[in-house]
């Protein structure tokens, strides 16, 4: 059935249920022709035809006609306030493949004989208008080029001939993207493939009472510790799809008291699980790796069903007498080296009669306050404020993030010592020989430098005193990246050899990746760029020189064998390294969940080496993602930046040579920008409500 004012045809299926169903009165007259391409309310290949009014779709299957209702922002984008058909036929088409960020893509436009203006309208997947260019038609095809850019997934477009509806392309390209650095220098550019690869090696999958279980095993253990599991959670959320079912299970396993299991793992059909009861932090990480698995995921949904055990835990943490000291209000914990899961004493026998270090709880336990726990605590505590805000729940965030607040001033009164915080302040001091406690400085300070609570002069004066102690001692790699820093003397802790036994091995005193991570990062967030990017060649070298990564090395830079389970695939410290390359050198935060509000703050300036950058972010979980591409100019910078969200914050690093006063434009118009100091850095920082853009930074 021909309609002439619109030079379109209505063809069965459609055209019974157009007619009994009010035709052109009710639905319009058609828009478009039957076609077969993706559904913009579905993203399934179906054939479809736009109406003025509606969207007819055809199941395959049942031969069933479906009537959609275009959308409030499919209309808007689509009709432009009209809902009338051009009697002028169009086509449009596009790149046959998927394209990437900045990828150039080229889009035909036929309108046959037409002369005269028309307009083009591409919109992406979220109903962002990308571009509207008005086009001047020969008579003859012709073709425009333009960046990909916006949401990831089909991109839409229309062709409007004075102000009607000329042809519609429901998948005029499709947008995708992976995480991905592009520098031209080596180092930065291979890490995150090098970290993938990684990862596919640490990974674990079992089934157990019905569910799977998939989560990132220790680089020396077997098991699925929930502490490896979370930190390495940095690194494989651009890689993995499955960020849930690990806490599912300890959320599970959580017992009455809110303390939940440490580790688990399934040896010929049997669970191994439990929890080594002088550890102290499994109940701010359980909070930690629920809130980067919503971050990447951004299921609100899922997020909620975990609040319950998150309270209960944080609960426990906060009240239980062998968790919490009510005197100081810190958490304590049995006198271990830093967030590990042995106390200080010789070897002595367990509760099952076997020789062991001491992993229990009894009335030989000394306890103290070990930092890491506390800020640990203190950053979890932060992150359920910013949870409670996305619901709306400000009174609770508020009370959250003053329990915060309160833990840290504890913590700071207690354990600071002017430079870093005091490894573990015992709560009965007893001697300790050989040992000078006052210089001990422990993993967990390069972990604060990470959190929420530090302050500035205490995040430089850290960073300060690892980086002199690098000049002290330069003679491997990554010499100041200690477990602990000076060591037990050797036999202190009851353990094995390449278990800690000696100074200068595995946690007491062996050196590192998750350190110097954690320290990369921090340096980057602080400030000190130029460290950060020193911490990541070095690591870059040792994966080139030993052929993978492992959880610590000798203070002579070989790597540390604790046993047959170790894995030169160390899943721990290379996600941390590759958050510090991502976060801190690229610049890519997340405020929020799917990178809908991003903060953007490349530090590729103070690299010499690196002329132009293109950084790519994305959660394999979602469509959430962030790129941009950064350019070195004679007296400046370009960024150009698109993402999947709605708000992007930009803090841009300005170089010692830039003057007070420096140029900003944004999309080409001038703008200026609120200067602010970090340490001994400038940055230039500026709020856009929008995800798309160009800015130009120039002196």
């Amino acid at each position: 059935m021909r309609i002439e004012s619109t030079q379109r045809s209505v063809c069965e299926p459609f055209r019974r249920v157009w007619q009994a169903n009010g035709g052109a009165e009710y639905f319009g007259n058609p828009i478009t022709e039957t076609v077969t391409e993706t559904n913009p309310l579905t993203g399934k290949i179906a054939t479809m035809q736009y109406f003025e009014h509606q969207l007819f779709v055809l199941d395959q299957a049942s031969q069933h006609v479906s009537i959609s209702p275009l959308g409030q922002w499919q209309a808007s984008w689509l009709l432009n306030g009209t809902r009338q058909a051009s009697p002028i036929l169009a086509l449009l088409s596009g790149p046959r493949r998927a394209v990437r960020p900045f990828e150039q893509v080229e889009i035909q436009v036929d309108a046959g004989d037409y002369v005269g203006p028309a307009s083009l309208r591409i919109v992406d997947s979220a109903g962002q208008l990308e571009t509207s260019q008005s086009l001047n038609l020969t008579g003859q095809s012709q073709s425009l080029k333009l960046q990909a850019q916006g949401a990831l997934g089909q991109h839409y477009a229309v062709l409007l001939i004075e102000g009607k509806v000329s042809t519609i392309n429901s998948s005029i390209y499709q947008l995708t993207a992976s995480t991905s650095i592009q520098t031209g220098v080596a180092a930065y550019d291979t890490m995150p493939k090098k970290v993938e690869n990684f990862l596919r090696n640490d990974v674990s999958s079992y089934e157990y009472k019905g569910y799977q279980i998939r989560g990132y095993r220790s680089p020396d253990s077997y098991l699925i510790w929930l502490r490896d599991h979370v930190h390495q959670g940095l690194g494989y959320r651009y890689f993995e799809h499955d960020l849930t079912s690990t806490l599912d299970y300890f959320r599970r396993e959580q017992k009455a008291t809110g303390a939940f299991d440490d580790y688990f793992a399934m040896v010929n059909g049997e669970p191994v699980q439990g929890r080594i009861e002088v550890e102290a932090d499994l109940e701010y990480l359980f909070v930690q790796g629920v809130y980067q698995a919503w971050q990447a995921t951004g299921d609100t949904s899922w997020m909620l069903e975990q609040k319950p055990a998150m309270l209960r835990g944080i609960n426990y943490s906060l009240s239980d007498p062998q968790r919490w000291n009510p005197d100081l209000q810190l958490i304590r914990r049995p006198y271990t080296i830093d967030t590990w899961d042995f106390e200080y004493g010789g070897p002595t026998i367990a509760p099952d009669g076997k020789s062991s270090p001491r992993h229990w709880i009894d009335e030989k336990t000394r306890f103290g306050i070990m930092h890491g726990d506390n800020t640990g605590m203190a950053h979890a505590l932060a992150l359920l404020s910013k949870l409670e805000v996305t619901q709306a729940n400000f009174a609770q965030a508020n009370q959250w993030l003053s329990r915060s607040q309160q833990l840290t001033k504890q913590l700071n009164q207690v354990a600071w010592n002017g430079k870093f915080y005091l490894h573990n302040v015992l709560e009965q001091p007893f001697d300790i020989p050989e040992v000078d406690e006052a210089r001990q400085l422990s993993l967990s300070n390069s972990y604060a430098l990470n959190r929420y609570g530090m302050e500035a002069s205490r995040a430089l004066a850290i960073i300060d005193e690892y980086y002199q102690r690098r000049v002290a001692d330069s003679s491997n790699l990554s010499s100041e990246w200690f477990s602990i820093d000076p060591p037990f003397p050797a036999e202190r802790f009851g353990t094995t050899p390449g278990w800690g036994n000696q100074p200068g091995e595995y946690v007491n005193g062996g050196r590192m990746p998750l350190v110097g991570g954690e320290l990369a990062r921090g340096t980057f967030r602080w400030g000190q760029p130029a460290y950060g990017f020193d911490i990541l060649r070095r690591y870059a070298q040792m994966i080139e020189a030993q052929g993978g990564s492992y959880l610590w090395y000798y203070p002579a830079g070989n790597p540390g064998i604790s046993g047959p389970q170790t894995l030169a695939t160390d899943g721990w410290g290379s996600t941390a390294m590759l958050a510090a390359l991502i976060e801190g050198a690229a610049g890519v935060n997340d405020q929020a969940a799917l990178y809908q509000h991003v903060q953007l703050s490349p530090r590729w300036i103070v690299e010499p080496e690196v002329q132009q950058a293109q950084v790519t972010a994305r959660y394999a979980a979602s469509q959430g993602y962030v790129s941009y591409r950064w350019q070195r100019q004679t007296n400046g910078f370009q960024l150009d930046f698109t993402g999947s969200g709605q708000e992007t914050t930009l803090q841009l690093f300005l170089p010692n040579d830039a003057p007070a006063n420096v140029k900003l434009t944004i999309n080409g118009l001038a703008s200026f920008g609120h200067e602010r100091t970090l340490g001994p850095s400038r940055y230039l920082e500026v709020r856009l409500t929008k995800a798309t853009g160009t800015v130009n930074v120039s002196w």
